[in-house]
């Protein structure tokens, strides 16, 4: 059922936009995409491993030479926040934010009416905050422990991309691609530990670390774009 209410859908967005195609057949230059891979896993069964590749939410394209090219922007992140409020526990808190660009250039091949595959280049930029502070209590004693611990790290890096489209009509089309990129990545955390007896503090463990180092991501093309041409 559920996947002939998104073929449905699918085939009246595609009929509505070819009706309007046939009464003008200007160029459209700009491309907006949405990342629709959340929405199409609802109607279908994937491994959750794939969960979590790329978090661009959005993108934009802007179409030079006929559309032999395009310069290419692409965007998104994501925001996570568990709090847990109890009697013995009551400031203890979860958070994750991340966020992820990328601007770039690619060039077009036009394979058939259906089909045009993509190959291009990007700088990439990123970033990963994680923040977790944890308490435990033994009221009987008056005793108390909080552990709190932070990450951050930033990235900078290049992507080569080869991605592929499947054109519904002249103003819609399906884009999914794959990526190799190799990233210059700085990472700080912080970790503490502390244990109060009778109110008085006492540090049990204190660490700062601070790392920099080099690695090669290889993205998969499981994300589905839906792009509007305009």
């Amino acid at each position: 059922m559920k996947k002939t209410i998104l073929f449905c859908t699918l085939l009246s967005i595609q009929s509505l936009i070819y009706s309007q195609d046939n009464k003008n057949e200007r160029i459209y230059p700009n491309e907006i995409g949405l990342n629709t891979t959340e929405f199409i896993k609802s109607f279908f069964s994937f491994n959750n491993q794939f969960s979590g590749f790329e978090p661009y939410l959005v993108s934009y394209k802007r179409i030079l030479n006929g559309n032999q090219s395009a310069i290419r922007f692409f965007a998104g992140g994501s925001y996570i926040n568990n709090k847990s409020k109890t009697d013995s526990k009551p400031n203890d808190k979860n958070y994750t934010r991340n966020f992820e660009a990328k601007i770039g250039y690619e060039r077009r091949y036009n394979l058939s009416s259906k089909f045009t595959a993509v190959v291009g280049a990007d700088i990439k930029v990123g970033s990963l905050n994680t923040e977790i502070f944890n308490t435990g209590s033994n009221t009987s004693n008056n005793f108390y422990q909080t552990q709190e611990q932070k990450n951050k790290t930033g990235y900078l890096g290049i992507n080569i991309p080869v991605g592929l489209y499947f054109h519904l009509n002249k103003r819609l089309s399906l884009y999914t691609e794959a990526g190799l990129s190799v990233i210059k990545s700085d990472n700080s955390s912080f970790n503490r530990n502390i244990s109060y007896n009778n109110r008085i503090p006492n540090v049990n463990f204190l660490n700062n670390t601070h790392q920099s180092g080099d690695k090669i991501n290889v993205t998969l093309p499981i994300n589905i774009f839906l792009f509007f041409r305009l």
